[in-house]
């Protein structure tokens, strides 16, 4: 055994194995200090196997869902786990997302890659510091909301300031709000951000050299404080289709699904795991009162009340001076949130009740045919009452709207929140409109990664949409929402597959002339379009590039820059008199504008800046909003049967025929009447044993519907 001597030298093989241990010891502290993880793990290569895939949150069909995956589509395998529901799912890596779908869905391979676990990006310590700005002394002094911007590579934000687990990286360039700043125990200043990524509002703390042109927001000019700061009601509803409500936030058990405007009372709110506000509400289901939890984006609080409206600066009210006084409160509030907003009032000189009228003509204004019945039109042109169902429009899935659900989708006083809202901002393409936002409104849909085209290219959709709009001058944030209204978030529609037999590699994306005509389904009719030739919008749409930007072009020039430049002038045309008031209406489902224009809001990431929304007004206008219908209860008011015991009615009964008589002898002195109605929901009064007297003796049955309405049928006898 060799000893070093006492002079403390180090034999030249000792000195080297030395080295070694102190290199290994720095690098390992290093890394712990960096609190980065270098472990590699093996995944399995994977293939989704079915049509559209559901990725969720946790290994439950109960749990959330974090994107979707599309047919032939390949995954990383990260692991298996059995779920509750007696099945076994994978937790799946695609690109940079992971989350967990059934195994049935997807084809585990044999091969096998190496890949780094949970692995962090450079340390924020990797930027080169800074010396601390005036901006940031000055918020080291105050508790006011700040902006700023990043500055550096993979900055850590962490749950608390040096040493707190990191909660995501920022990068140069992105936005955070600076809510407080504080002394950190490694003696920099550390602010307290939140931010959004990914469309998740997250919060943490950032160290302050780390965040540059740190400024106050502008506080909104008012003449006169709002009597409070309470702008919400407890009152709102449903903006979405399928919105779950569970039995407790975030993975909870599904209560029920509801649509756009269902009404619900808000009776709660909490801030869950997912960093979301969730709403506890109460509303009424099929006749039954039922609870559960909401996410707050997917719900619209209706408007405050007229005393707590703040007083907007003179110069805003003189812009909407000319409006109803109906639409000011909501406005100012609007203003006094988004003072960089700009609204641009539009007097359409028409009468409510012309408009009214005009859009109620069956047929031009659709509803779901499973809606609610107080949706659907009772017009015997819409709804035969005699089997109690309505009529099938458009192939069959819609029906008429109703006159009350029409009104309240027509009245924009309805929409004047800062959701409903951007169903007015104007269509026009703007240089802040980037791929970005498109991407926003595309996450989770079929369109949300890149295609390999037929021309063999590969391409981004949201490259696509904003190359598309900036050469026609619309919004690519437009056209990324009409595509999604037009063919669901799956994408299973016929016009967008590129796969039907005698129409290969044909795709019309925004549906134009796809509606069902001369025995032809709507997706058919969309194909034959898309097959024609027409170069001014290239056509044929033989690839996914031509379809989009062709029907971008179609969409710009026909409806934009005629003056329908926002998705409501598209849905209600009272303003393009070129191509005749009322008609050329781009689109028939009643709800089409509102559930586009919340689909154009995910686009910002930071709502206060300069945006333009155009507010149409008419004359005569009802004093006050008209209101949404909610009643789920049935509106027949018909009889299947009508009769006399032992006499025969003249005419034979008929549904449709409200007026019966019948002669009888003299001497009898009463007669009984008998009826029963259509609908199991309805109620009849007026029968039973009657008594009959000499001369013209007139009855009253009276059928009333589950939802109040009643039909009143006269019968006649006459006594010799």
């Amino acid at each position: 055994m060799n000893f070093a001597p006492l002079s403390g030298r180090v034999p030249s093989e000792g000195r080297w194995h030395c080295r070694v241990c102190v290199f290994l010891l720095f690098l390992i502290c290093t890394l712990a200090f960096c609190g980065q993880d270098v472990f590699a793990a093996t995944a399995n290569k994977g293939s989704v196997k079915c049509r559209s895939g559901i990725v969720r949150e946790k290994a439950s069909s109960s749990a959330a869902c974090v994107f979707c995956v599309k047919q032939g589509e390949d995954v990383l395998i990260l692991s298996e786990e059995d779920g509750k529901d007696g099945k076994k799912w994978y937790k799946i890596r695609v690109q940079d997302k992971s989350g967990y779908i059934r195994s049935d869905l997807v084809t585990k391979s044999k091969e096998t890659v190496t890949i780094k676990t949970e692995e962090s990006a450079a340390p924020a310590e990797e930027a080169e510091p800074a010396q601390e700005t005036q901006e940031a002394q000055t918020v080291a002094g105050t508790q006011g909301m700040q902006l700023g911007k990043v500055k550096g590579s993979g900055v850590n934000v962490r749950t608390q300031p040096v040493d707190g687990k990191v909660v995501s990286r920022v990068t140069t360039g992105d936005s955070v709000t600076v809510k407080s700043s504080m002394q950190g125990s490694d003696n920099n200043t550390w602010y307290a951000i939140s931010f959004v990524q990914n469309k998740e509002a997250l919060t943490g703390y950032i160290r302050s050299d780390f965040v540059e042109g740190v400024s106050p927001v502008a506080e909104p000019a008012q003449a006169e404080a709002p009597v409070t700061t309470e702008v919400n009601s407890n009152q709102g509803f449903i903006r979405g289709t399928g919105v779950r409500i569970r039995d407790k936030e975030v993975g909870g058990a599904v209560v029920v699904q509801l649509n756009t405007g269902h009404e619900l009372t808000i009776l709660d709110e909490v801030k869950a795991s997912d960093n979301y506000t969730w709403y506890k509400v109460s509303f009424t289901y099929m006749g039954a009162a039922k609870e559960g939890f909401v996410r707050s984006d997917l719900v619209t609080r209706t408007a405050v009340s007229a005393q707590n409206v703040p007083k907007a600066d003179a110069a805003f009210e003189n812009v909407i001076a000319q409006m109803p006084e109906s639409y000011k409160n909501n406005l100012r509030i609007l203003h006094a949130k988004y003072p960089n907003w700009k609204i641009v009032p539009v007097n359409t000189g028409l009468k409510w009740e012309d408009v009214v009228n005009a859009e109620c003509a069956i047929g031009k204004n659709l509803t779901a045919i499973s809606s609610i019945p107080s949706w659907k039109s009772t017009d015997p042109r819409a709804y035969n009452s005699e089997r109690d169902q309505w009529y099938g429009f458009d192939g069959g899935a819609w029906a008429s709207a109703s006159p009350a659900i029409i009104k309240y989708y027509l009245d924009p006083r309805n929409f004047l929140d800062d959701t409903g809202i951007f169903q007015f901002e104007t269509l026009e393409y703007h240089d802040y409109q980037n791929e970005s936002g498109a991407a926003n409104i595309l996450a989770g849909s079929f369109m949300s990664g890149s295609y390999a085209d037929t021309d063999g290219v590969t391409r981004s959709y949201a490259t696509t949409f904003t190359e598309a709009g900036r050469a026609n001058g619309i919004s690519p944030y437009h056209l990324a929402s009409r595509c999604l209204q037009e063919q669901g978030v799956y994408g299973n529609s016929e016009c967008v597959k590129g796969n039907v037999s005698g129409y290969e590699n044909l795709f019309n994306f925004f549906n134009i002339g796809a509606y069902a005509a001369n025995g032809l389904t709507a997706p058919m009719n969309g194909l034959i379009y898309a097959s024609g030739s027409d170069e001014n919008y290239m056509r044929p749409w033989n690839s996914r590039y031509r379809s989009i930007m062709g029907a971008a072009k179609y969409v710009s020039e026909r409806y934009v820059k005629c003056g329908q430049n926002t998705l409501y002038f598209q849905k209600f045309n009272v303003v393009n008199a070129a191509n005749g008031i009322y008609a050329h209406q781009y689109m028939s489902n009643i709800c089409a504008a509102s559930t586009e224009g919340t689909r154009l809001k995910r686009a910002y990431t930071d709502l206060n800046t300069t945006l333009e929304f155009r507010i149409p007004y008419y004359t005569d206008m009802p004093e006050s909003p008209c209101q949404k219908p909610t009643s789920e209860s049935n509106p027949n008011c018909e009889l299947a049967s009508l009769s006399v015991e032992g006499y025969q009615l003249l005419p034979a009964f008929s549904g449709n025929n409200e007026y019966y008589s019948l002669t009888v002898d003299k001497g009898v002195t009463s007669v009984t009447i008998k009826a029963t109605p259509l609908s199991q929901y309805a109620s009849v009064g007026g029968t039973g044993t009657v008594p009959v007297y000499i001369g013209t003796n007139v009855y009253l049955v009276v059928c009333k519907a589950q939802n109040g309405t009643t039909k009143t049928y006269k019968l006649t006898i006459v006594q010799k």
